[in-house]
Order: structure tokens, then C-alpha cells, then sequence
């Protein structure tokens, strides 16, 4: 049974060159969508990637102040990491290029377009 669609009352008119939207049209069949709705899931999906990779940009800031501040090139910002009981543990640049890497694969993935099998 088919999910019940969100109402959609807005209509937005816009121009596209010829290219952008042969792209769309082929993206919609590939994907069994109407242009529309290839439309909409484009959209949707660069507010979700945007949101997503200053996730990924302010957590990789964060890794790296935290290897400088482990190291000692940067001052403790609190206490908190002072009195910490467990002792810290040093990452390796290497190591963190590695989970930065990881997590980029994890949202190229979680972008890359679904067939919907339910869009006749």
C-alpha cells in the first residue's frame, strides 16, 4: 500500500538550460520519478548534504584542536580535560584523515539517489 503524499499546495517556476534539464529528465526516469519529484529530492538532498558536511567540516576542526591541544601546542580550554580519569589518547593525522574519510563515504552513500519502487 502506497504511503499517503504530503500535500503540496506551492508551485515554483523557474528557468533551466536545455542541459541541466535533459540531466533531470534522465535522472527521473532512471529513478522512476516525475521531473517534479527528481526536482523536490534534489533539493531536499543539498539542504541535507549542506547540513551534513559543516557537520563533517566542524567536527574535523574540532579533531584537530583536540590532537593540538593532546600534544600541547594548544592550551586546555577547561578543566574538564585536566581532570579527566581516563588518559588521552593521541591520533595520528593519518588516523584522522582516516575516520574524516570514512564518514565522507557514509554520506556520499546515504545521498546517492534510490530507485523508488513505489512511484509508478
Amino acid at each position: 500500500m502506497k504511503k499517503p503524499r504530503e500535500v503540496k499546495d506551492r508551485h515554483a517556476t523557474f528557468r533551466m538550460t536545455p542541459r541541466l534539464k535533459d540531466a533531470l529528465e534522465a535522472a527521473a526516469k532512471s529513478s522512476r520519478r516525475t521531473l517534479s519529484q527528481e526536482i523536490e529530492f534534489r533539493l531536499e538532498q543539498s539542504f541535507i548534504y549542506e547540513k551534513t558536511i559543516g557537520d563533517v567540516k566542524q567536527y574535523e576542526r574540532m579533531r584537530k584542536r583536540a590532537i593540538r591541544i593532546q600534544s600541547g601546542e594548544e592550551p586546555s580550554p577547561g578543566r574538564f580535560i585536566e581532570e579527566a580519569e581516563v588518559p588521552p589518547q593521541y591520533v595520528t593525522e593519518e588516523q584522522l584523515r582516516e575516520e574524516i574519510d570514512t564518514l565522507r563515504k557514509s554520506i556520499a552513500e546515504a545521498m546517492t539517489p534510490k530507485k523508488r519502487d513505489d512511484v509508478a
